[in-house]
Order: C-alpha cells, then structure tokens, then sequence
C-alpha cells in the first residue's frame, strides 16, 4: 500500500474511533519514512483526546518543523491548546495558520472566536473581503459565522443576524424531527411514576455520580467548569457512556425490542453490571475512584429514567436559561455535529418544547430529585447558587468553585473559551437585540 492510500486508511480508522489500529499504519509510514509530515501529525493527533496529550503536541510540533507552511498543522494544535485553556499559544496558531492560509475559514472563524470585538478593524475587513470573493460553501459558511460574531460586539445586530442567518443556511442541514419525537413519545409512556419507583431496586444505590443536563447553551459547560473546580470533583466532559450502555443493553434482547420497552426484559444484575463498569471508566478517565465525576452530556435529558435505574441517588443538575437566549446562543453557534436542529429558528423552538416537556415528566415522577440551575441566577448572584448546587451533591463549601475562571482542565465543547472567563451579564436578555428577526423561534416556542 502506497503512503498516501495508508494514511487514508489510517484516517477513516480514527474517524471510526479504531485509534490504536490508526496508530500502527502511522508508525509504519514513519518506520520507512521518518521525516513524513502528514503522518507524523496524524499521529500526533490520535494522542491529544487523552493522557498522553504531549505526546500528540510534540509529534504535531515537529509535524511543523518539518513543513512549517502547512496551515492545518498550526490550526491543529490551536485546538488542543485551547481545549487545555492556554489560550495565548492557542491564537499565536491561529495567528499563524490565517496567515500561511488567507482563506482558512475555520481558522478564522476560531480566531474571531477567541476575542471580543470593539470595533470590526482589520480582521472584519479581511472576512468581507474574502465573502466578496470565490469559496468553498464550507470557507463562506465559516466566514459568515465569523462576521456575525465581530458585528454582535460591536452592536451592528442587523448586519450580524444577516451574516449568520447566511452561515446557517449554507450549513444545508435541516433536522428530521421525527426520530427524536419517537423516541420523546416512548420515554414519556415507559417511565411512567410506578416505572421510575420501582426502577431503584435495579442499580447501584451506594454511587452517586453528577449528570448535567439541559439544551445546549443553556450553560451546561459553565455549571460543569464551577463543579470541576472543586478539588473533590472531576470534570468528564460530554460522555456518551450512557447512550452506549443503553445500546449495549438492548443487544441482550432478542428478537429486538425498541429503547426503552427493552429495559423491562433484563435482570437487575445486568444493571449492575453496566454501573459497575460505568464507574470504572470515568474513575479512568479521572484518574482516581475517589473523585466525583461529572458526566455532562446535555442531552441525557431523555436519559433520566434509565439513569435513575442504573444510579438510583444519582445526582441530576438540569441547567436552565431563558429560551428565547438560549435559542439565538444555539443559531449563532455553528456546531460541527450532533445538533442539527440548530441551524433553524423554527426547528430550535420545536424541539425547545420537546426538551421541555420531557423535563417537566422528569419532574413530576421523580419530584424533588432533580437540583433546577437558572443560568441567570448563577451569573447575576453565583455564591448562593454554587452554594446550593454544591450542597445537593453533598460536596464541602471551596471557595475555588467561584474562581472557576483559573481552572486548568481540558473543555472540548463549543463554550471553551468563554468557562475560562469570569462571569459576564452581557448573554442575559441578549435576544433583545435581534427582537424582530426571532419571530420564527418565538411562535415555534408556543404550543401548536
């Protein structure tokens, strides 16, 4: 195999999460050809997501030493360096990788990203420029999130929405609403009171690990970064474990039955089982069994029945924002995947009333359970909000949990840089700005 259609290979094997096996046709590629750039920081890459992140930022560094004018290169290591809070390093990347590449759209757009505007200057010229230009569908759509954000400092509201009312729709997704009803609609009638009751005698009663759940942008990272600055506490980001255990659950069930009618068909050493080994791997990922792990995956809000069978005194943080902000914070965020209904207002408002209705289920049959988190009330007055939160998950006052700002850890998720800041009101009533162009979020909000 030619080391081209290897690294190809080697590619589709990490995209696949088969990253061991990517390592090995790397490590091939280099055995024979030691000063191979592009194989040198793909490897480099397969490191950075876990413990040996240095060791992914040392072969990338010398990716560049090799080729120091491949832009991906600098944009590559900009991320990891933003994701560990250094955001100095992180933009002296970006910096550079806009430079070698002047139509990098998604370097830019990260770049914009990591300031705040007071007015547009050199950096809002460049981006007209190049939207005045021939690109990509995917470069425009990068520069006109971009330019949003540069016109949203600086108050230029209606130039901002235009550009990312643009950005959206070259996105092309438009979200099938369907699957997500389907599965609302099973949730809602399995989980019933008697249902979640009875569950408790399922899992393990002795654990207690912390979910925070919510709509995106609703503040969820920011609660996550106040928790894992606590020195009893670990921040595990957006896991996906308990979607997999579901999974994993039902392949026990033949003939197949759908999620969540399955769970009525397995023993309660099967729960166990699955929590037992849960636990085990965040305690990996935190590196200790004596910390507290905070799974914050937002959208285990359809999750919470099972969670609470696994997990009965599992601790359940549901963060809320007004949805009119929470709704413009979810359309001027271009996510790279897994929220496709945010790329439209009227499908943001459909599917904000279906979250909400399975949260206000959540509530009725497990009243008391879950500690309610208003985003407003954390920004405009945290200690007595951190103090609560901490209480219900029965974690000791730390005064280090309001200096969250300084907290080293690694945030993958679209709010990494804003959880390093000190908190800020301008988000709260941010919709006001755009009053008029959120018509279509608005009545899609109203019960049909």
């Amino acid at each position: 195999m030619k080391p081209r259609q290897a690294l190809e290979k080697a590619v589709q094997l990490h995209q696949a999460g088969q990253v061991e096996e990517a390592r090995d046709i790397y490590r091939q590629v280099l055995a024979s050809d030691p000063d191979n750039a592009s194989a040198t920081h793909l490897l480099g890459l397969t490191f950075l997501d876990g413990a040996d992140w240095r060791e992914g930022v040392t072969l990338i560094e010398r990716a560049i030493t090799l080729q120091p004018q491949t832009a991906v290169f600098h944009f590559n290591l900009s991320v990891c360096w933003r994701q560990r809070g250094d955001f100095e390093r992180a933009r002296s990347h970006l910096e550079r990788a806009t430079d070698l590449q002047l139509d990098y759209g998604e370097a830019w757009h990260s770049l914009v990203e990591s300031h705040h505007y007071s007015e547009g200057g050199d950096h809002l010229a460049h981006i007209q420029a190049q939207l005045a230009g021939e690109l990509s569908d995917e470069n425009r759509c990068f520069f006109s999130f971009a330019a949003g954000k540069i016109c949203d400092d600086i108050g230029d509201y209606a130039t901002a929405f235009d550009n990312y009312q643009r950005g959206n729709r070259l996105r092309g997704i438009r979200w099938d609403s369907r699957p997500d009803r389907v599965l609302s609609e099973s949730v809602l009638r399995y989980f019933d009171g008697q249902r979640v009751r009875s569950g408790g005698d399922l899992g393990l009663a002795e654990a207690r690990p912390i979910f925070v759940v919510g709509m995106p942008r609703s503040g969820t990272s920011l609660v996550e970064q106040v928790l894992a600055s606590h020195p009893q506490v670990y921040g595990a980001g957006e896991l996906r474990d308990i979607a997999t255990i579901a999974d994993e659950m039902q392949k026990r069930v033949q003939p197949r039955v759908d999620y969540p009618d399955f769970l009525q068909h397995l023993p309660a050493e099967v729960f166990q089982g699955y929590a037992r080994a849960y636990l085990e791997r965040v305690a990996g990922l935190a590196g200790s069994p004596d910390l507290r792990v905070v799974d914050k995956q937002p959208f285990n809000f359809y999750q919470l029945g099972f969670i609470r069978q696994l997990f009965p005194q599992a601790c359940i943080v549901h963060t809320t924002r007004d949805p009119l902000d929470t709704g413009l914070s979810c359309y001027f965020q271009n996510f790279a995947r897994g929220v496709e209904f945010s790329f439209d207002l009227a499908d943001i408002g459909a599917y904000y009333r279906l979250y909400r209705r399975l949260m206000d289920h959540w509530n009725s049959v497990m009243p008391g359970v879950i500690h309610e988190l208003s985003y407003e009330a954390l920004v405009s007055d945290p200690e007595p909000v951190v103090r609560a939160l901490l209480n219900y998950c029965e974690l000791p006052w730390d005064e280090r949990c309001l200096e969250f700002a300084g907290t080293e850890r690694r945030v993958t998720t679209a709010s990494s840089w804003q959880v390093r800041q000190p908190l800020y009101h301008s988000s709260v009533g941010r919709h006001r700005h755009y009053a008029q162009q959120l018509a279509p979020l608005r009545d899609a909000l109203q019960p049909p």
